[in-house]
């Protein structure tokens, strides 16, 4: 027991001294209010204003934590012992949860998902935390940790979600398909005339152009055979779901065309409710920028590639689809607690696109931080993810533990962020 005991100690710090933020027996906090001290278990006297604590009840804390692992007894006044109204902590809310916690962690991210957590670092300049996440980014990795719903495989199977998308409204359209299979030499030679596009079902960024049936047949064939020998899509970032679907390619008509492409929607969502919307311009190419509105139009900001000014996006104004867009999105969203929806402005019509469960696997690459900072909160204004299929739904063993022990902090503290 003492060995677990002093490895529980060398992974559990306080906020900002590692990469955990429990901290199982931290040093003596001063016990004068206002003297700048810790709080209770390690928590920084500096965050004292974010904390919802003032000096009195983080005194009172430090009390209470004294009196419970000191042998001298110790005279607390009464009132300070109570404070309903204050807003409890951030930090888990009893040691055993701060080891249990850390040590979830610290198992995951060393043995099972320690790529997962390098990519992380390499991005974000730290660790993730999985067992009691913080941040929206740390809930995209818990995602793809913990929750696997079945959902999500048919959502991020290409095919399987265009038969998603019209189950639930038929009158949304969706682009046709015109040959489904596994290799090239069975693809009729007359569906790849015109404008098309061959995918494979599975991950991103997998797709062939063809317009006006030109193309080159030996380099399609490579193509797709580097598609057929690649291990499962997002394996690198544990995005479970990809490696659940069966994988095939198939043939896309092409929507617009050179002259009048057609304007990508990206829409944030969750349980019936849109978060952002996001207009991709030039996608595909090194003019590919992104333009960011709120549900209502109004214009957040601009993310523009190298060599395109604000103010050409500043001229793009919102597509005569945008709200039906958006009224769509809320209706496809209704199942799920969070998802990116895209679809496609083209020709006076409005077309739904694809489904991503991982929308940039999570790390967020948004060179401005004021913006990212704006867009993660309208995020997390609608993504709760206690409405996640991992904790609305019964889990086995050692996860329902952990599924009963997550939702219980997740209520006492009160939102799914830290702020």
């Amino acid at each position: 027991m003492f060995a677990v005991w002093r490895w529980g100690q060398s992974i559990c710090f306080a906020p900002g001294e590692g990469s955990s933020p429990y901290r199982m027996f931290p040093r003596k906090p001063s016990m004068t209010p206002g003297s700048g001290g810790r709080f209770p278990f390690g928590y920084k006297g500096g965050h004292e204003d974010s904390s919802c604590l003032d000096e009195q009840v983080q005194w009172a804390h430090s009390a209470r934590r004294d009196l419970r692992f000191s042998q001298t007894p110790q005279v607390v006044p009464a009132k300070l012992l109570r404070q309903p109204e204050a807003k409890m902590p951030n930090y888990p809310s009893s040691p055993a949860r701060r080891l249990a916690f850390a040590a979830i962690d610290r198992g995951l991210l060393t043995w099972r998902f320690a790529r997962l957590g390098r990519r992380f670092m390499r991005v974000q300049g730290r660790m993730p935390k999985l067992a009691l996440p913080e941040t929206y980014y740390d809930w995209m990795q818990w995602r793809k940790v913990f929750d696997h719903n079945p959902l999500f495989v048919t959502l991020s199977d290409k095919l399987a979600a265009k038969e998603f998308i019209t189950s639930r409204n038929s009158d949304l359209k969706v682009p046709r398909v015109l040959w489904v299979g596994k290799g090239t030499d069975a693809i009729p030679k007359e569906v790849l005339r015109g404008n098309v596009v061959v995918k494979r079902n599975d991950g991103c960024n997998r797709n062939f152009f063809i317009r006006a049936g030109k193309y080159d047949r030996d380099e399609l064939a490579q193509t797709i055979r580097c598609w057929r020998s690649e291990r499962a899509y997002g394996r690198k970032d544990a995005e479970w779901a990809y490696g659940q679907i069966e994988r095939r390619i198939f043939v896309e008509e092409m929507l617009g065309n050179e002259d009048e492409p057609p304007v990508e929607i990206n829409i944030r969502a969750g349980a019936g409710k849109v978060s952002y919307v996001s207009l991709l311009l030039h996608a595909k190419t090194d003019r590919e920028s992104l333009i960011y509105f709120s549900r209502d139009g109004k214009r957040l900001g601009v993310e523009p590639a190298p060599g395109v000014t604000d103010a050409e996006l500043d001229a793009i104004a919102l597509p005569e689809g945008y709200q039906l867009a958006v009224a769509q999105a809320a209706r496809l969203s209704q199942e799920i607690d969070y998802a990116r929806f895209d679809f496609y402005w083209s020709s006076g019509e409005l077309f739904a696109g694809e489904i991503t469960i991982y929308p940039a696997s999570g790390y967020g690459i948004i060179p401005t931080l004021k913006l990212k900072e704006d867009l993660i909160e309208n995020i997390m204004r609608v993504w709760d993810p206690r409405n996640s299929w991992f904790l609305s739904t019964p889990q086995r063993g050692w996860r329902g533990v952990y599924r009963r022990i997550l939702l219980d902090e997740l209520d006492r503290r009160g939102s799914a962020v830290i702020s």
